[in-house]
Order: structure tokens, then C-alpha cells, then sequence
């Protein structure tokens, strides 16, 4: 629901809760896919509170300097680019 963007202001809370417990959770697909999922969220959809956007930032940080190989090279740039616009906001 958060990639079709239904619900985000209840919807990412919630995922930025499961992924500060495990920054590798898995939603439909593959180990790390919903960090991914919100990744690819248009700026204007992320988080604004600040807790959020820590708990974000620092999910980000641990997958971006992780050696576990489950997310493609796009998708750990998504993320990249995620955090990026995170630390600007």
C-alpha cells in the first residue's frame, strides 16, 4: 500500500517502526524491500516529523554500510538518494 501510496499517514509510521527494529524488512518481495519501497516515495511523501526522519536516516545508514548483499546496486542507490534528501530536509 505504501508504493500505490495509500494510507502513507498511518502506513509509514508503522514501517518506520518494523524497519528501526529490522532495517532488512522484507514486504511482498525480497529481504530489504520495504526500506526500498519507501525509498522511491517522491520527496514531498516522506516523513517530516523528526523522529521519523532519524529513525529513517539512521535505517539508511545501517543498510547503505552493511555487507549483506540483498538489495541490487539501484536499490541501495534509491536508498542513498533516500538519505540524501533526508539530511536536506
Amino acid at each position: 500500500m505504501i508504493g500505490q501510496k495509500i494510507g502513507l499517514k498511518y502506513l509509514l509510521a508503522k514501517a518506520i517502526a518494523l524497519l528501526r527494529e529490522n532495517p532488512f524488512a522484507g514486504g511482498d518481495f525480497f529481504d530489504g524491500d520495504l526500506l526500498v519501497t519507501i525509498a522511491r516515495l517522491p520527496a514531498e511523501d516522506l516523513p517530516t516529523e523528526q523522529l521519523n526522519k532519524e529513525d529513517l536516516i539512521r535505517t539508511c545508514s545501517i543498510v547503505l554500510n552493511s555487507t549483506r548483499t540483498e538489495l541490487s546496486q539501484k536499490d541501495l542507490d534509491r536508498v542513498e538518494v533516500l538519505l540524501n534528501n533526508l539530511q536536506r530536509c
